[in-house]
């Protein structure tokens, strides 16, 4: 089997994203130690870590892949019910056991939880589950591949053979979730400035706290929308400025906090037209 990034850099061609560089060591794929002169560097035992990732978002879920030379890991975001389990391996960064599942049942697989406390007969409802077992009978071909549930996503390790098996196996993950909860105004956001209110509907957009997926929101969108989101912005920053310094040391809204959020995503964004206007 050739170097699975190979079939990635397929998947971002068709899904016209691209592909960022990363570091990620994944204990489920390698094995690793902290080096003796700079224990802040991580060294590889076995395995591979996870050098290229991709984004994107398909029917209402975020979707995330990575690869390395023999694993793609695909991680499907969205809404889910049900228990924390996996099938075929443990997660390895829960510490998960071995479910002993009573007898009698037809369901030849490998289930792991955290949570020893979860009755057999609950995890056996979902695994009966006709959409599951067809997901389970295309994804895992082998003991190298697992599958995962999460109670916000489902995690699948794989092997694919090429680009359109992750494409397929992105279908099959997105029909065991359901979609993201839409972002909405932040709560409070009618205590706002009044000068300040006008700037509620960018929000929904672009106030996205997590670094990593403000990075990737900003990288993907187009150069009009950063030009957008910088002219609505940039003339607020200094009275938004002076509203955050308001709250002194008590414990900002949400509304706050989200506009703070968004102001720093229009700073990055003006950095990230700046860079570009230089190549």
């Amino acid at each position: 089997m050739s170097d699975l990034r190979h079939i990635l850099e397929a998947v971002a061609k068709s899904t016209r994203k691209r592909i960022r560089k990363c570091e990620h060591y994944d204990s489920n794929v390698c094995t690793f130690t902290c080096d003796a002169k700079t224990p802040w560097q991580l060294v590889t035992v076995s395995g591979h870590p996870f050098s290229r990732e991709l984004t994107f978002r398909k029917s209402g879920r975020k979707i995330d892949l990575l690869a390395n030379p023999e694993y793609i890991r695909i991680e499907v975001k969205g809404k889910r019910v049900g228990a924390v389990f996996s099938i075929n391996q443990p997660y390895k960064i829960l510490f998960m056991k071995k479910l002993d599942r009573p007898g009698g049942t037809n369901l030849n697989l490998r289930v792991y939880v955290q949570d020893e406390s979860i009755l057999p007969n609950r995890i056996e409802l979902e695994l009966r589950g006709r959409g599951l077992q067809v997901a389970v009978k295309q994804l895992i071909g082998s003991d190298a591949e697992s599958l995962h549930f999460f109670q916000d996503a489902v995690v699948l390790y794989f092997k694919p053979s090429d680009a359109t098996a992750v494409v397929r196996a992105i279908d099959t993950l997105v029909s065991l979730v359901g979609p993201l909860e839409p972002r909405t105004a932040p709560i409070g956001a009618s205590a706002l400035p009044k000068e300040l209110q006008k700037l509620v509907p960018l929000m929904k957009g672009w106030a996205e706290s997590d670094d990593g997926d403000r990075a990737q929101l900003l990288e993907q969108a187009s150069k009009r929308s950063l030009e957008k989101l910088v002219h609505a912005v940039e003339p607020h920053l200094a009275q938004i400025d002076q509203y955050l310094d308001s709250f002194g040391e008590r414990p900002m809204p949400e509304a706050a906090t989200a506009l703070g959020t968004l102001a720093e995503c229009a700073l990055e964004a003006r950095l990230l037209l700046s860079s570009k206007a230089k190549t």
